[in-house]
C-alpha cells in the first residue's frame, strides 16, 4: 500500500525508531506493514530525542503525539 512509505528504506526506519502497537513491540519492517495492513494503533519512538508520534491512517503518516 502507498502508506508503506512511512517506512524508510533500508535499516533507518528501526535503527532510528522504537515502534509498538498494544504494548507490543514491532521489531522488522515486515510485522510492522502487517500492523498497518489490520489498521492497528502503530506508534514510534525517536530513539534519541524521545518524541511518540502515532501513525495517522487518514493522512498517512506519523504525527506527534500531544503531551498532556
Amino acid at each position: 500500500m502507498s502508506f508503506y512509505s512511512a517506512i524508510e528504506k533500508g535499516t533507518g526506519s528501526t535503527k532510528y525508531y522504537s515502534y509498538w502497537t498494544g504494548g507490543i513491540r514491532l521489531t522488522t519492517k515486515k510485522v510492522i506493514k502487517q500492523a498497518f495492513d489490520l489498521k492497528f494503533k502503530v506508534l514510534r519512538q525517536d530513539k534519541i530525542t524521545k518524541e511518540v508520534e502515532e501513525f495517522n491512517y487518514k493522512v498517512l503518516r506519523f504525527e506527534k503525539v500531544k503531551r498532556r
